[in-house]
């Protein structure tokens, strides 16, 4: 799977789901009206389809976290190069490095299913307020091509989605769920993101 179709998935497929964790389970069950998912699951979603078609490549096979970032070429505990689409590791978790210092990974913490959080790699700042988790190490996941990956680009060089949203509850970007959903999705954000981030910036 080549890395932008990965993070693709991830942040504008499953990340928008309505969650919640649940141990050994990959989009491929609910309760209520919440997918469950546990953090190795998110990954394998993924690569399986779900929880669309639902159907299990064969280029990935069932494994944990730990099996995962055994996986992985380059692995590292320097942050200082990571590159979106890198998987992040602590013993028995895992999670996806999306960019700007955000993990996409699913966890019973926090807001409890697939979320953003924060990782301080000493480059980028917080500037979206997300929870920080120290990871230990990351890697290149072996199925995935990094070839056509953003990597040679510079985060910090990413649109200030902190100012976009600052933009929004002033006003600026005018009234109309649509309206401004185009406008946003023009200057290269995802919008549910930023809804999110709204909303949160909102309820303080």
């Amino acid at each position: 799977m080549k890395v932008n179709e990965f993070l693709n998935i991830i942040e504008n497929v499953l990340l928008p789901k309505d969650t919640k964790y649940k141990l050994g389970t990959y989009f491929n069950t609910k309760k209520g009206n919440s997918y469950l998912c546990d953090c190795s699951g998110l990954i394998k979603a993924a690569f399986w389809d779900y929880p669309n078609n639902g159907m299990y490549q064969k280029n990935l096979k069932d494994m944990n976290a730990n099996t995962m970032i055994s996986q992985c070429n380059n692995v590292s505990n320097d942050f200082s190069k990571i590159v979106p689409g890198e998987l992040v590791w602590l013993k028995g978790h895992i999670g996806v490095y999306l960019r700007d210092g955000v993990v996409i990974e699913c966890t019973p913490k926090w807001k409890n299913g697939v979320q953003m959080t924060y990782l301080n790699n000493g480059i980028n700042k917080n500037i979206y307020g997300l929870p920080i988790r120290k990871w230990k190490k990351h890697g290149k996941f072996n199925y995935i091509d990094y070839s056509n990956s953003n990597s040679n680009v510079n985060n910090s060089s990413r649109l200030d989605i902190n100012k976009v949203v600052d933009d929004i509850i002033d006003g600026k970007y005018g009234n109309g769920h649509e309206n401004r959903k185009k406008a946003i999705e023009k200057l290269g954000l995802n919008y549910e993101e930023v809804r999110r981030l709204v909303n949160q910036k909102l309820k303080g």
